[in-house]
């Protein structure tokens, strides 16, 4: 393997650290705001979730060149970002399927 690989996969853990810590954080403040009702589950799949969304943008950014601390910056963004970006997308695709009659 080259070393540059190696170097980008030790990079990486630190990624889905960051991206579940970020994920952790936005499950409880749905908890607090009472959007969300606590099961084990439902935080198992949140953080799951969140580290696979994390590792997608970290990535992207090492991919693109960036350092891994940029990567864990956007994997932590998109952690934190992933659930209202899909329910945003969720509703624009509702919306259009209603007919404005």
């Amino acid at each position: 393997m080259p070393d540059n690989l190696v170097k980008t996969i030790n990079e990486m853990w630190i990624v889905g650290g960051i991206s579940g810590l970020a994920g952790l954080i936005d499950y409880l403040k749905a908890l607090q705001s009472g959007s969300r009702v606590f099961t084990f589950a439902s935080l198992f799949i949140h953080i799951t979730f969140c580290v696979f969304m994390g590792f997608l943008a970290g990535l992207a950014v090492i991919g693109l060149g960036h350092s891994a601390e940029l990567a864990c910056a956007a994997s932590g963004a998109a952690a934190l970002l992933n659930e209202r970006l899909l329910k945003m997308i969720t509703s624009y695709v509702k919306g259009r399927g209603v007919s404005n009659d």
